[in-house]
């Protein structure tokens, strides 16, 4: 009866210390889980610098004409999103408005579409119709994640927008909550 009686209660503790720890973990995890969903206020890594110049870069819009930086107008408004984005999804129509307001029109919005393209080469699913959107208001150039155009302008989070001053970036962010407005030509 001794023997019952102290493995009852070895039994007993080793269950109070595992839901001691559960509970542990389970405080960790809500932790976490609230660091990872919260915005983060400093992005500036994750899109090229206001006073940076961009790498030089080639590529194609979706119309298959070449583009490269020397292409790109002085004051060019680019917009970077990609078709799995939640956060591109919610704020396109910010930016085809803006973009439809920007004087110069299609020639000075370029609108890059990463994640866009097929095994073929070709736009694909859901890519198809972010770019059709796009495509009325901008010169889109559809490409991979990793593809030229994000590269050269360091761009990993989306969506992101760069407004180019001449050579340099004037002006960068990540969310299109902090568009610039358009300047009066």
């Amino acid at each position: 009866m001794l023997y019952l009686t102290i493995a009852v209660v070895l039994v007993g503790a080793l269950c109070v210390l595992d839901l001691l720890l559960t509970l542990g973990v389970v405080r960790r995890l809500r932790e976490h889980t609230e660091l990872l969903s919260a915005p983060r206020t400093d992005m500036s890594s994750d899109v090229i610098a206001a006073g940076r110049r961009p790498a030089a870069f080639t590529a194609a819009d979706a119309d298959g004409v070449p583009v490269g930086l020397d292409d790109l107008a002085a004051d060019a408004l680019l917009g970077f999103f990609t078709p799995s984005c939640p956060a591109c999804t919610e704020r396109l129509p910010d930016f085809l408005a803006l973009a439809a307001r920007v004087p110069g029109g299609r020639d000075k919005v370029v609108a890059v579409v990463a994640g866009g393209l097929g095994p073929d080469g070709s736009v694909a699913g859901e890519a198809a119709d972010l770019v059709a959107r796009l495509g009325g208001v901008a010169r889109v150039l559809p490409e991979a994640h990793d593809g030229p155009v994000s590269a050269a302008f360091q761009v990993v989070a989306y969506p992101s927008w760069v407004l180019m001053d001449g050579a340099e970036v004037g002006a960068s962010a990540v969310g299109m909550d902090r568009l610039p407005s358009p300047v009066p030509a």
